[in-house]
This record gives structure tokens, C-alpha cells and sequence, in this order.
């Protein structure tokens, strides 16, 4: 109880506004488990306590974690006699500090300005990198010349000079469009400086200047200068760029993989030339064909589909290659016709892919397709077609699907869950329910989380045994290895209300175990069941109470707070007596209905 009641005096320090409170509150900032609150207090006390953070920031005994906080709290009070102190922290390393720091500082504004002007003169590179970063983000125009000075200078570090051309692209000035021109126009220039500089123009908006387009078209220019240009270009809509694109594309003296990217870049506004570009590239030279028809791929033209499918059965794999992935990009039922020709080859990985292929399409007339390779003699042709059957959404396939679960191999009962769930046709719960019992992993877990997608409550009582067994050694239930038990949470959760009774039993019993009550604090506030207000709140005092006493086994009272924040969209934190008053006089009001 002690802890609880230092922690509401240092909160009431902070709303008495009294500077005679400042050495009190720093003194017990150096407890963490009451840093925040006295930080909290401090800033509602203001300007009087400035110096007082001032002389912990520039404490760099403290971790860069705690100094974080207070410069936080220094840019919550807004305060310029911060900058100082702000400015020559930036050549620390901590990421997490200089974040803060950056953000306080755009914050201050144009105050801050001065002393960054003077940061450019530090001999430290960091500092100075950061200086001019946050000069760009303050668009100070005071600071375009010395910026101008070191994008120029080419005995500057690289890393500094890149980061004054992305400075000038962030102050909008006509002198700094004519500086980034300059170096990007610069063949003698580093070709990143250059690219930097294009990507500067560019982010300033102006009007493309006919030296850009000069640089497209020079076929004497840095290739990659040359695509990064196009790229840029391309995405203005102009209309003189389409024009350039397209000669590029037609021109037999360009590099091939050149003219196909200025082609794919053409799809936007003039998708018929570039398409007829690509297809005649594919035809005539065998070396174009795959590069050509992927580009048409990703123009969604069907004309790439007979290139695509050549390609393939030239040289089939059936691993994640960029044939496979332009084929899977086919949505539309004019692929249907080819497609279907995969299930009917004699090579299982053909029928394989070709099952998938008719799911990522999902139309009615591939239904009786699937459902003959749902009987297909190999156990990964009927593992697709079951995947698909489930995206198809025709609930001529539950039968098939039903039977499906007792096949041999674990991967089809485990596809055939998966699809039940999509379709959700609650005759699959009794049939679901026994494979809860299943050896396999993948299948328990793909029955979970099928049971969850149809919710019905008759899945909840062997999903709230599971719960209960769930090992209280885990960590965290997001780690990947606990995949069962998050698939377990998100059943319940989906399920909702009929869960909430028996997930309130659970957190009131002490003998449930800490991460037991925790877990079912969380399920219930993503449920959001007003009835577990109360019980809520009760917990959150014993916590509280339990805290005080440092109790390391206590309930988390971060968690409890959550989920009653989730719940009633109120937020008193941790303070139980406030939540008990808030609830006397609102309980009538949320238990008709009310928020």
C-alpha cells in the first residue's frame, strides 16, 4: 500500500504547480518504477523546472533510455532554454535518444535554428550530419547557404554531403533547385551524389527541367543515372516523358533490359504501345522472351500467359521463381482456359500448380476441376485442391471437404480444416471437433483456427480446456513457436461472448497462475464483454495492493489496465479507486447497453 500511496503523492506533487516540488520529484526520478510519474509531474510544473531536467539530460551517466524520457518531457514543456543541451547531444550514438531528441527539437522550431547554424561548425561529423538533417526539417532558409557549401564540397564525407542535398530538398528555395540541378547535370560529380540530387528535385515538386530530359535521352549517360531518372519521370505523368520512354523502348541500339523497363514504365498511360513493344522484343530474339513476358506479366496483359506457360515447360520448376509468381498474378478468368490444361498433365507438380493456379482465380466454373483433383492418387495435388476449394466459396465442396479430413495424410486433413474454416458452414464443427486430438501440429492448429473462423459455441469447451493446459513457462504468446496457443486465444477471442463467463472464472482464480489470469485479462478486453468490468477492476486492486507488498508473482497491472481501457474506452491507469468510483456511477448505464 506505501508504493501505491508514494505514487499517488508524487502525481498530486505535479498538480499543485509548485516549484518547491522540483528537488522532491528529481530526487525520486531516480527510482524507475516511479521515473515516469515524477517526469509526468515535473512537466505539468513547467518552465520552473527546466533546469532541473536540464542537469539530468546532460547527466550521460544516466542511460540513454532515461535521458530519452527527459527529453521528452523537455519538448512536452516547449521551453527554448532546452535547445543548447538538445543540439549537443546530437553526436551521440543511442538511435532511440536521437530520435527523441530530433523530434523535440522540430517541435522548438525555429528557436532551435541558431544553435544548429552553430552545429555545422562542430568538428565532430555526426553532430554535423544531424545538424543539417534537422535544419532540412525546419526548412530553415537562413541555412541554405552553408548547406549549399558543403553539398558542393567534395572533401566532405560522402555521408554529410548526401545528407545536405536531402536537406536542400526539404527547403523550398529557388536556389537550392538550382544547386541540386548543378550537381546532378555534373558528370565530373559521384554518381550517388547525383542520384541523391535527382531524387532532391524531385521531392521539392518543381516543374522538370529540359536538362533532366537531356539526361534520359543521352545514351552517353551513367545507365543507372539514366534508370533512376526514368523511374522518377515516369511517375509525373508528363506527357514528352511517355514520348522518350517509348523511342527508348523501340531503339535497337539501347541496352535490351533498358528497353524493357522504359516499356513496363509506359504501361501506365500508354499500356497497348508498350505491350505490342514487348510482345514483338519476345519474338524476336530468344533472349528477350522471359524478361518480355514478365514485364507483360506485370502489365496484366493475358498475351504473356502463352510466353509464361512456354517458358515453363521448357524448363519446369515449381519453386518460387518469377515465372511462377507472374503466372500466380493471374486473376482473371480468361486465364481459366490454360490453367485447367495444368491439372489435366500427366506430372503431379503440373496438376499441383495448376489447383493453386484455380484458386488464386476462384470462379464457379473450375468447381468440378478441383473436386476430381480432390481424389487425385497424390497427397499435395488434393492438399491444393483443397486450399482452393476453400477460397472458391461453393458449398457443393463441404461433402468432399468433410471426407477430405480423414484422408491418410496429415497435409490434406490439415488444407481440408483450412477450407472448411473459409467457407464457414457450421455442419464442419462436429466433424472438426476430433481433430482437436490430432498427433500433428499443423493440423490441430489449422482446426483451431478453422473453429474459430465459424464460432460456434460448441468448439468452446474443448478450446477453453486446451487454454487452460497451455504451459505457464511461455514468455510471450507471439513467439512463433507458440503458434498453437495463439491460434487457441484468436479462436476464443472470435467466438466472443459465450467465452466471457468462464474467462472470468479463470482470472479470479489465484490458483489459475500468473500467466493463466494475465492471458484471460487480454482475451476478455479484446472480447469487450462489459461484464468483465468489475471482476476487471477487483483484480487491478489486488495487483495494486500485491505491488506495494513486491510481490514479483502479482498480476500485471499494465495488463488489467488494458484491458479495461479496451473495454469501457475510459482510462484511469492503474488507479483502482478511481476506476471503483467511475464504475459505481456509470455500471446502471453499461450494463443496458451504454458506453
Amino acid at each position: 500500500m506505501r508504493f501505491y500511496i508514494q505514487l499517488s503523492a508524487f502525481k498530486a506533487l505535479g498538480y499543485t504547480k509548485d516549484p518547491k516540488a522540483i528537488d522532491v520529484l528529481v530526487k525520486a526520478w531516480s527510482e524507475e518504477e516511479f521515473s515516469q510519474t515524477c517526469l509526468d509531474s515535473l512537466v505539468r510544473i513547467g518552465p520552473p523546472a527546466v533546469d532541473a531536467l536540464l542537469t539530468l539530460f546532460n547527466d550521460r551517466e544516466y542511460s540513454p533510455f532515461r535521458r530519452s524520457g527527459i527529453a521528452l518531457a523537455l519538448g512536452m514543456i516547449g521551453d527554448k532554454r532546452a535547445v543548447e543541451s538538445l543540439v549537443q547531444s546530437l553526436d551521440e550514438d543511442d538511435s532511440s535518444l536521437l530520435q527523441n531528441v530530433e523530434m523535440v527539437l522540430c517541435k522548438i522550431g525555429e528557436p532551435a535554428i541558431p544553435s544548429l547554424l552553430n552545429a555545422l561548425k562542430s568538428p565532430k561529423p555526426r553532430m554535423r550530419q544531424e545538424a543539417i538533417k534537422m535544419l532540412g526539417y525546419l526548412k530553415a532558409s537562413s541555412a541554405i547557404e552553408p548547406i549549399i557549401s558543403i553539398a558542393k564540397n567534395r572533401e566532405e564525407p560522402l555521408e554529410i554531403r548526401q545528407t545536405a542535398i536531402e536537406a536542400l530538398g526539404r527547403i523550398d528555395e529557388p536556389r537550392s533547385f538550382q544547386v541540386l540541378l548543378s550537381l546532378l547535370t555534373d558528370r565530373e560529380e559521384d554518381l550517388r551524389i547525383r542520384t541523391n540530387a535527382l531524387h532532391a528535385i524531385d521531392f521539392l515538386k518543381y516543374p522538370v527541367p529540359k536538362e533532366i530530359f537531356f539526361l534520359l535521352e543521352d545514351k552517353k549517360e551513367n545507365i543507372g543515372l539514366r534508370r533512376e531518372i526514368a523511374d522518377v519521370l515516369s511517375k509525373t505523368g508528363n506527357s514528352r516523358v511517355s514520348d522518350i520512354l517509348l523511342k527508348i523502348a523501340k531503339d535497337n541500339e539501347e541496352l535490351l533490359s533498358f528497353r524493357i523497363e522504359c516499356a513496363k514504365k509506359l504501361g501506365s498511360t500508354e499500356g497497348e504501345k508498350a505491350a505490342e513493344i514487348l510482345l514483338s522484343l519476345a519474338k524476336s530474339d530468344p533472349n528477350c522472351k522471359e524478361p518480355c513476358a514478365l514485364a507483360l506479366a506485370e502489365l496484366g496483359d493475358i498475351r504473356a500467359l502463352p510466353l509464361l506457360i512456354s517458358l515453363f515447360e521448357e524448363a519446369p520448376h515449381f519453386e518460387d521463381t518469377p515465372i511462377i509468381r507472374a503466372l500466380k498474378s493471374y486473376k482473371s478468368p480468361e486465364a481459366l482456359p490454360y490453367f485447367i490444361k495444368f491439372c489435366q498433365s500427366d506430372n503431379p507438380k503440373m496438376r499441383q500448380l495448376g489447383a493453386e493456379l484455380l484458386g488464386n482465380i476462384s470462379v464457379p466454373s473450375s468447381l468440378d476441376t478441383l473436386l476430381s483433383l480432390l481424389k487425385d492418387e497424390y497427397p499435395a495435388v488434393r492438399r491444393a485442391s483443397a486450399l482452393s476449394l476453400g477460397k472458391l466459396g461453393s458449398l457443393r465442396a463441404i461433402e468432399p471437404l468433410l471426407e477430405a479430413l480423414k484422408d491418410d495424410y496429415a497435409i490434406v486433413r490439415e488444407a481440408a480444416a483450412i477450407a472448411l474454416g473459409e467457407l464457414g458452414d457450421k455442419r464442419a464443427v462436429e466433424s472438426l471437433l476430433p481433430l482437436l486430438k490430432e498427433p500433428n501440429k499443423s493440423v490441430r492448429e489449422s482446426t483451431i483456427i478453422a473453429l474459430g473462423k465459424l464460432r460456434d459455441p460448441r468448439a468452446l469447451p474443448p478450446l477453453l480446456d486446451m487454454f487452460r493446459q497451455v504451459s505457464t513457462s511461455y514468455d510471450s504468446p507471439y513467439d512463433s513457436k507458440h503458434d498453437i496457443p495463439l491460434a487457441i486465444y484468436r479462436a476464443i477471442i472470435r467466438i466472443g461472448q459465450p467465452a466471457v463467463e468462464p474467462l472470468i472464472a479463470i482470472l479470479l482464480d489465484k490458483k489459475a497462475g500468473t500467466y493463466m489470469r494475465e492471458m484471460s485479462a487480454v482475451l476478455l478486453g479484446q472480447i469487450k464483454d462489459v461484464r468483465a468490468v468489475e471482476p476487471l477492476i477487483s483484480v487491478l486492486e489486488e495487483a495494486i495492493l500485491s505491488l506495494s507488498r513486491r510481490d514479483k508473482t502479482v498480476i500485471s497491472p499494465a495488463i488489467i489496465s488494458w484491458a479495461l481501457r479496451n473495454i469501457t474506452y475510459q482510462d484511469f491507469g492503474d488507479d483502482f479507486l478511481l476506476w471503483k468510483e467511475w464504475w459505481n456511477e456509470k455500471k446502471s448505464l453499461f450494463l443496458k447497453g451504454g458506453k
